[in-house]
């Protein structure tokens, strides 16, 4: 059965979220100008206390109870075990998705199926995570992931014929005449729209009242 990039990140995810329950994490440190020590209470997940602090893993395992490496991150076993695919197929989703910045390869581990890579998914903005997992699949994102601007018609001004100018940036113009290519005049407009970012609160409305200031309906 071949699984997609989101299934398979998902698994990725539900592995590393069965052993990462938030815990209460207590560092301490001795102040030299005074007597009383310093101590900071922070909560985190374990695969981050683990990867990210300074503290060694023995140290947090003893005083903070945090789980172990091998426990806390994700190995290609865990990711067969929740998807039901194969390991090498495991293996190679994780570094896809390492070489995209989606997980984090923390080290080496021992596991019921020998010694594993680790890793643990870096938990980013989700809009990102979704658009590199079309990436992964070869596909297009959808342009409410790629666009960093919703624009509408009244942001454009009419500089003739059938050319408008974006007021915020005079350098980005689109063309609402009619395609010579075998697209449809909405997809035209919105194809230049894309190449800077942009798409319309409104696709159908959008290239239709510009349309209209042109006089091209």
């Amino acid at each position: 059965m071949t699984r997609s990039a989101f299934e398979m990140y998902q698994a990725v995810r539900a592995a590393s979220d069965e052993h990462n329950a938030p815990v209460i994490y207590v560092e301490s440190a001795e102040d030299l100008d005074s007597p009383v020590e310093r101590m900071t209470i922070s909560v985190a997940r374990p695969d981050v206390l683990l990867d990210e602090t300074d503290i060694g893993p023995n140290e947090l395992l003893r005083k903070q109870e945090v789980g172990h490496p091998d426990k806390v991150f994700v190995h290609a076993g865990d990711v067969a075990r929740y998807s039901g695919c194969s390991l090498e197929t495991a293996r190679n989703w994780l570094k896809k998705f390492e070489s995209k910045g989606l997980i984090k390869h923390h080290g080496s581990g021992d596991a019921e199926v020998g010694t594993v890579a680790l890793y643990r998914p870096v938990l980013e903005d989700q809009e990102d995570i979704n658009t590199k997992l079309y990436e992964l699949e070869g596909r297009r994102p959808p342009d409410q992931l790629i666009a960093t601007e919703t624009v509408t018609p009244g942001q454009f001004d009419h500089i003739g014929g059938s050319r408008f100018k974006f007021e915020d940036d005079e350098s980005v113009t689109i063309d609402v005449s009619k395609p010579e290519k075998s697209t449809t005049i909405q997809e035209h407009v919105n194809s230049q729209l894309r190449q800077h970012g942009l798409i319309p609160s409104s696709p159908k409305n959008f290239t239709y009242d510009l349309r209209k200031e042109a006089d091209l309906i």
